[in-house]
């Protein structure tokens, strides 16, 4: 429970992804755009990669375990429910190019989180 207290900014990204992502019927409907879902998964994923690293730094962890993690929990984060999608949600279905959007959102994330946290640190 204390890990959900201190990181609950990344813990409310999730419980919203999630949601979203589950969501029998989204209430939303995405612009007229190509592949507009592959970019919301992008931008989902970019702030829970984002956000969770920042609150890793912040808890003084070292700087390779931080990314690691910071890498490591959203990319499962997003394989999980692309496969819970498949197996459980019936009509959301499981799609790849979902989850590597998922993964580059969260590269993307983490990179440009980490650049800030060393332009910040000095």
């Amino acid at each position: 429970m204390r890990v959900l207290l201190r990181y609950w900014k990344t813990t409310t990204i999730s419980g919203v992804i999630l949601y979203a992502s589950l969501v029998r019927t989204p209430h939303f409907a995405l612009p007229p755009i190509a592949h507009s879902d592959k970019w919301a998964h992008g931008v989902m994923y970019l702030l829970l990669g984002a956000v969770w690293l920042w609150e890793l730094l912040r808890s003084k962890k070292t700087t390779a375990t931080s990314i690691i993690a910071g890498l490591t929990y959203p990319i499962l984060f997003g394989g999980l429910i692309e496969i819970m999608q498949e197996q459980f949600f019936y009509p959301r279905t499981g799609d790849w190019k979902d989850w590597i959007a998922d993964i580059v959102g969260t590269c993307t994330g983490v990179a440009l989180t980490y650049r800030v946290w060393q332009i910040k640190k000095n």
